[in-house]
């Protein structure tokens, strides 16, 4: 695969699919070292472990926040080094939100335990500054319609929250803020699918201070050498030595997040494979919709056991249609409603 033109995505919005890794015999290895690592963040900083939820078959209950965090974290930093092991070479890595920090660990920019300690501060911060009510909800359709829906609901508090594609826009606010949105949104023939989010992340009215205080918490943080290049949706811009990082981390919890844009100029620049590193799925169609003479692939859901994936792709690494073939390509649907129902937004 040429350099140039792959970018890795890490993304933070979708639905759990964490079936198949535990029994991956080419990928427990790297599950099992990066969970045992984050094991001594979490236990110290949250008292939980982690390292079973994937190593022995189990999964996270839905109403697990904190774990699922760090497994949704661990995994995907775990299936980017298994991938750099069988010779893919990205040029550039993105994070969709909470999905930035696997991005920063991946690119060196932060260690290992130093993402595991992010994300542990991240969850205490939301659990103890967050406002009790308020959510997120998936319009499907994109910003400037969900403005006028928006307007039209006349609420304090709702915003546009992430807009993830033309197909696909985030809002968040007090519940009944997004209840007053629903009813309009429906009115328009636009789905309104609540998200599985206990708070309003990305609504500066609502999530300032709980931003101020996950940046304090962050502020002896000192970035690392950085290979390869991080592209950041909140910069607009690549991430640069002197860039203030705790400011950037506190952004996912306050700033509406122009992801589609970031895509988009991605593309511009000669980008053509965009291919995700998670165990969230759900989030292709925004990517396809985005740039639909790309490449749209989702690393983490192998057409074949990923054991034997992993042997063909170590064999023959710089191949384009190689990877094709072993990762799952993304085919937009003709429905106006392409999205998952419920997904978690971290």
């Amino acid at each position: 695969m040429k350099r140039h033109h792959l970018a890795v995505l890490f993304t933070g919005q979708g639905k759990l699919a964490l079936t198949g890794f535990a029994s991956s015999s080419r990928l427990y290895p790297y599950l099992a070292d990066a969970f045992n690592e984050i094991d001594h963040v979490s236990r110290d900083r949250l008292g939980v472990t982690v390292s079973g939820l994937l190593t022995d078959g189990s999964s996270p209950q839905p109403g697990h926040r904190e774990a699922i965090s760090l497994a949704v974290f661990g995994a995907s930093v775990a299936i980017y080094d298994f991938l750099i092991d069988c010779g893919v070479e990205p040029a550039v890595i993105i994070g969709q939100s909470f999905g930035e920090i696997a991005a920063l660990v991946c690119a060196g920019v932060l260690t290992l335990q130093e993402g595991a300690d992010v994300v542990c501060q991240r969850s205490i911060v939301l659990r103890e500054q967050s406002p009790r009510s308020g959510s997120m909800a998936a319009l499907s359709t994109d910003a400037p319609s969900t403005r006028g829906i928006l307007r039209t609901a006349g609420t304090a508090d709702a915003t546009i929250a992430v807009e993830n594609s033309t197909q696909e826009t985030l809002i968040a606010g007090s519940t009944q803020s997004l209840n007053a949105v629903a009813v309009i949104a429906r009115k328009r023939g636009v789905a309104f699918s609540a998200l599985d989010s206990p708070y309003p992340l990305h609504c500066p009215t609502l999530m300032a201070d709980a931003a101020a205080a996950f940046r304090a918490r962050l502020s002896r943080l000192i970035p690392g050498r950085m290979q390869p290049a991080v592209y950041s949706p909140y910069l607009g811009r690549y991430f640069q030595d002197g860039d203030d990082l705790a400011d950037l981390l506190a952004c996912h919890l306050y700033r509406p997040l122009p992801f589609a844009g970031a895509i988009r100029r991605l593309r511009e620049q000669g980008v053509k494979t965009f291919l995700e590193c998670s165990v969230l799925s759900g989030f292709g169609h925004n990517l396809a919709a985005t740039v639909p003479d790309g490449i749209v692939l989702h690393a983490g859901l192998m057409k074949q056991p990923i054991a034997e994936a992993a042997g063909s792709l170590s064999m023959i690494p710089t191949k384009l249609n190689n990877m094709e073939r072993l990762c799952t390509p993304f085919r937009l649907e003709t429905s106006p409603r392409a999205m998952t129902t419920n997904p978690c937004e971290l």
